[in-house]
């Protein structure tokens, strides 16, 4: 039979098992709540992103980090995209190529991977741009064309219109890059025809920024100083509106080099110190860099080769800080890889996947080990509930036996004794209570063959 102290035991497992069970349950709805508020988290986090993108750096820092959390929590590959998309960025204007492009890769191959034509363009877009900073044209033109064929295939007009921004910016660059201004007879219709997809509904407001920057940048350089400055002033307007603090630099060192070339030379150096100003607050070394050459090659003209002397000291630290150099190399080395081999992707989007994986594992581990402790409990009871079974079987069969044996012999063999004594009691009664001596020894021998045949009946109960 269970004894209380079982009961007891296995009534205290079974709450155990319960308890486990109901925890269980709350981690998984605390879980699934924990998982719509970073996924509504996340959204706000991507909605901001886009807006900063050209604002401050440690901004896109900020919000990459909090979007590698909660990726990382909840395996949410949606945050994880993102926030490689915003690192990229962040590593871009931070002039650390090499870092930039190895995330804006892994971007790439996860965006690929999961479907996400969506922001394609915009993955392409970076790293377009981290080739034409590193001088290599070639992929950097490769880049913008995959960048305006996903744009297209999306018909994302936005997108479309900054690729298409990004390849004039190109085509002007490469140009100045190998001394061929001349040749550039089609950078500026390519920027007019970006700006005017983008004048042509008040929501790509914000992107004629850029072309206003670069149209001003063309012909700050053709020696149309006046246009130059026209479009770096629409710039300013709108940067200022948007808070796009980057673009400003760019405006500011248009409008600073036109009034320079106007021979408004202090008005053109105050132009050029407010955007170096700005980059300094966005801490954007690489923009820094660009304006301290910028700064050399003025004072130069101006005869202040003290001035001249110091600015080029300060690009030329940059530049080494930076090892652009060695990020050209490197950039070039790293797509020859990528375009062969893809790269292996040395990522841990599954870590927050496999750490819920080995919680839950270790959950149902307990519930598993308790649910066994308790099958081996009710098994070894069933083994020795079967055993006394098996026992009392075996008494209840000895006992049926006993009961036949006593029941045969009360039925005969007690019987006749009895009988005879009964009989001789009638003949003595027959008498009147006189009996002869042979009467009486025949009762007595009778009685004790009773007695003898009651001994028989105790000795065989007693056997049992």
């Amino acid at each position: 039979m269970i004894n209380l102290k079982t009961v007891r035991w296995l009534a205290a497992a079974f709450s155990i098992i319960c308890v486990v069970q109901a925890c269980t349950g709350r981690s998984g709805s605390q879980q699934q709540q924990d998982l719509a508020a970073d996924t509504l988290k996340a959204n706000a986090l991507i909605k901001t992103g886009t807006r900063i993108q050209s604002g401050k750096s440690d901004s896109l820092l900020t919000l990459s980090n909090e979007l590698y959390k909660i990726g990382y929590r909840h395996n949410y590959k949606k945050a994880l995209l993102y926030a490689k998309i915003y690192d990229a960025n962040y590593k871009w204007l931070k002039a650390n190529h090499e870092a930039a492009l190895k995330v804006a890769e892994q971007a790439l191959a996860d965006a690929e991977e999961l479907g996400t034509t969506k922001l394609l363009p915009d993955i392409h877009g970076i790293i377009s741009n981290l080739y034409k900073e590193s001088g290599n044209y070639d992929l950097a033109f490769t880049e913008i064309d995959k960048a305006i064929k996903a744009a297209r295939a999306n018909h994302d007009t936005a997108e479309i219109i900054s690729a298409l921004g990004n390849k004039a910016m190109f085509t002007h660059s490469y140009y100045n890059y190998t001394d061929q201004q001349e040749n550039d007879h089609s950078s500026l219709q390519l920027e007019f025809d970006a700006l005017k997809m983008a004048e042509a509904s008040n929501k790509y407001e914000r992107m004629r920024i850029r072309f206003y920057n670069n149209i001003a940048q063309t012909y700050k350089e053709h020696k149309d100083y006046e246009k130059a400055i026209f479009y770096a002033g629409k710039a300013v307007v709108l940067a200022t509106k948007y808070n796009q603090r980057r673009s400003l630099t760019y405006s500011y060192n248009w409008i600073g080099e036109s009034y320079f070339g106007m021979g408004q030379r202090d008005k053109g150096f105050d132009y050029i110190y407010k955007a170096l100003a700005i980059t300094h607050d966005l801490i954007e070394p690489y923009r820094r860099m660009e304006l301290y050459e910028v700064l050399n090659q003025l004072y130069e003209k101006t005869g202040d080769y003290k001035q001249s002397l110091a600015a080029y000291k300060r690009y030329d630290t940059l530049r080494d800080s930076m090892a652009v150099d060695k990020n050209t190399r490197r950039l070039n080395e790293m797509q020859v890889v990528y375009e062969t081999a893809k790269k292996d992707k040395k990522i841990a989007d599954l870590n927050a996947a496999n750490g819920t994986s080995r919680r839950m594992a270790r959950i149902i581990g307990v519930v598993a080990f308790l649910f066994l402790i308790m099958l081996a409990t009710l098994f070894w009871q069933y083994l020795t509930i079967r055993k006394k079974t098996k026992i009392i079987n075996g008494k209840n069969e000895g006992l049926n036996n006993t009961l036949l044996n006593i029941a045969f012999i009360q039925s005969h063999e007690v019987r006749k004794p009895l009988t005879n004594i009964l009989g001789l009691m009638n003949l003595i009664k027959a008498e009147n209570y006189k009996a002869e001596k042979q009467v009486l020894k025949m009762l007595e021998k009778t009685a004790y063959e009773l007695d003898e045949k009651v001994r028989q009946v105790v000795k065989e109960a007693e056997g049992n």
